[in-house]
């Protein structure tokens, strides 16, 4: 048996509720997918090695913006630099030794994310979904919270776990409200 949670912006179902709810559903289902904004963070530590130092600088601006942080105009110039001398041949003896240095900077500045990811894990209660991911009896569909175009993706995605008689559908008023107008659009008749 499978769980799906639909939850968009609107949703009235409350982070502490849904946290409960993949609780719930990890006991009494095998798998269980939870389309949501609010996982985003469990599924990037579990990505972590996987994600691009770019991407990851970003998400140090986004965490520490109110923090006493490296000023963002230095990491840009001390990431710029590194990212060109990796890129340079033939590099002098000088080069190399400031490309270590630039390295091993940028690698703490990226440690920095992963101890704030984990300490958010911990505090938040998170962490205990990392093992469902890691054997794949939790699936997270994350999207960000500006990205239009998830309203149809979520209308298709829908769609097509209704094909799978296995599955129990979970959503409030407000994420059923949203699939029937996105239906509405779209010509798909919902009682059918």
């Amino acid at each position: 048996m499978q769980l799906i949670t639909f939850k968009n912006l609107n949703s009235n179902i409350a982070y502490l509720n849904e946290m409960t709810m993949m609780r719930m559903g990890l006991i009494f289902s095998d798998k269980m997918t939870i389309i949501s904004v609010n996982f985003n963070l469990v599924q990037l530590l579990k990505d972590f090695d996987k994600i691009p130092e770019r991407k990851l600088l970003n998400f140090y601006y986004d965490f520490y913006k109110d923090a006493n942080a490296v000023a963002s105009e230095m990491l840009e110039s001390n990431y710029s630099s590194l990212k060109k001398l990796r890129n340079k041949r033939g590099k002098t003896k000088a080069e190399i030794m400031v490309e270590q240095k630039l390295d091993k900077w940028i690698k703490s500045v990226i440690g920095e994310v992963k101890r704030y990811l984990e300490h958010h894990m911990i505090f938040s209660g998170e962490g205990v979904f990392s093992g469902f991911l890691e054997d794949d009896s939790l699936k997270l569909i994350n999207y960000p919270m500006d990205d239009e175009s998830f309203q149809s993706k979520m209308v298709d995605y829908l769609i097509e776990s209704f094909e799978n008689n296995d599955v129990i559908h979970f959503f409030d008023e407000n994420a059923m409200r949203s699939m029937e107008d996105l239906s509405a659009d779209d010509d798909i008749n919902m009682d059918d």
